[in-house]
């Protein structure tokens, strides 16, 4: 199915010139798609919920966009094995919700998850500040279906939680952005969904009383679910979500509350509808702004995070949002024009760090690679990148080596 989508330049910020758009029925569609773009000699953009398509280097301009809105159906969930497989194509909420009804979740995050698919959270491996606890859909992943663009569908794991044929190779096309293959299916171990959830955030505090905040709720029996230091006009914030039955978080309030003095408590629904406002306000925007992940030691994130604040903010008042979180080691950044250059980021950040661009405008964007360095292990990424994809055909020069 072919259709003309001017619309979709909005979803497609790193692909000028798009104009259209195929949607396949199923896996063997896909593949047979792909099949007849490397006879053809047309490249592929992967599309899901379209909401990270402004992630990695700029790829072919003339590039068709292969939808997997029609691949929209949970394909089976046993709740009493606590498995579930779905199509590449089924929304974060919609998982959400049928899992709900048994009281069970997948431990994982999204900005606006009405239109995030599976299949592209798998891809982009992006993830929230639930992380810390929970983990990512990496860790639940247990079996998977991807479309080849030699025409073939190839399938690794299972349905079963302890299964382990295929684990590697399953593996590979987490966080691939779809290079190696077009993810058509998933299978997961699901989780018990918490009974209750609590998030303190603390009154506006200089950066090293939060800093401090932060490293009291770091041991495991203060631990968080997720934490949150954010920077706001008035000062920096702490954020601590926690989750589990009532007696457990009535055990947290009495040591964890009076950190929090003079804060906002949100409670239940209050506190995930917080915490989704968090991931909503992460989502793509289509602005001329630049918005950067800086990776390091949780160790010495905080630090880190103090010295690129105060030299950015010592060069001009570009800092939009900013927040760190330490138990991930990374620093979220959101900066507005003027943007420094990308060589000017990296020598502020140095060799401890690793950059990540999520947003930037088209400008910004030519002729440099996004992913910074060229990683290490390049050797052996190229020579996966030609065994399941040699033309290349999908999503090239897009990921990190430029690959």
């Amino acid at each position: 199915m072919t259709a003309t989508a001017p619309a979709l330049h909005t979803w497609l910020p790193n692909v000028d010139g798009f104009g259209r758009l195929v949607a396949p029925h199923d896996s063997q569609s896909v593949a047979a798609t792909l099949a007849d773009c490397v006879r053809d000699g047309q490249t592929v953009v992967p599309v899901g919920g379209g909401g990270a398509l402004g992630l990695g280097n700029l790829t072919d301009p003339g590039a068709l966009a292969l939808s997997t809105s029609n691949l929209n159906q949970i394909l089976s969930y046993e709740a009493t094995d606590m498995t579930l497989s779905v199509q590449a194509g089924v929304s974060l909420a919609t998982i959400q919700g049928e899992l709900g009804k048994q009281g069970q979740m997948l431990p994982i995050e999204a900005p606006h998850p009405e239109t995030a698919t599976i299949g592209g959270l798998l891809a982009t491996a992006l993830t929230g500040p639930r992380r810390y606890g929970g983990g990512t859909l990496r860790d639940v992943l247990i079996g998977i279906e991807v479309a080849y663009p030699d025409g073939t569908v190839g399938k690794a794991g299972g349905m079963v939680v302890k299964n382990v044929s295929g684990f590697d190779m399953m593996r590979l096309h987490y966080g691939a952005l779809g290079t190696l293959g077009i993810i058509t299916s998933a299978n997961f171990k699901v989780l018990a969904r918490p009974r209750a959830e609590v998030t303190y955030i603390s009154r506006p505090l200089p950066f090293a009383e939060a800093i401090d905040l932060g490293k009291q709720l770091r041991p495991l029996e203060n631990r968080p679910v997720a934490l949150v230091i954010n920077r706001s006009e008035a000062g920096w914030t702490v954020s601590a979500r926690f989750e589990g039955r009532m007696s457990g978080l009535t055990a947290v309030e009495s040591r964890i509350a009076p950190l929090f003095a003079e804060g906002i408590t949100h409670a239940g629904p209050d506190s995930s509808e917080y915490w989704q406002e968090i991931m909503d306000n992460r989502a793509y925007t289509g602005e001329q702004v630049l918005r950067l992940q800086i990776g390091g030691r949780p160790a010495t994130i905080t630090s880190e995070a103090r010295r690129i604040v105060d030299t950015l903010e010592s060069k001009a008042d570009t800092i939009r949002d900013c927040s760190v979180e330490p138990g991930l080691g990374q620093i979220l950044v959101t900066l507005t024009e003027p943007l420094p250059s990308l060589e000017t980021l990296r020598g502020l950040l140095g060799t401890d760090l690793t950059l990540r661009i999520h947003e930037a405008p088209l400008a910004y964007r030519q002729g440099i690679d996004i992913w910074g360095e060229t990683p290490q292990t390049i050797d052996l990424m190229q020579r996966l990148r030609r065994e399941y994809d040699p033309t290349p055909i999908i999503n090239p020069g897009r990921f990190a080596g430029r690959l």
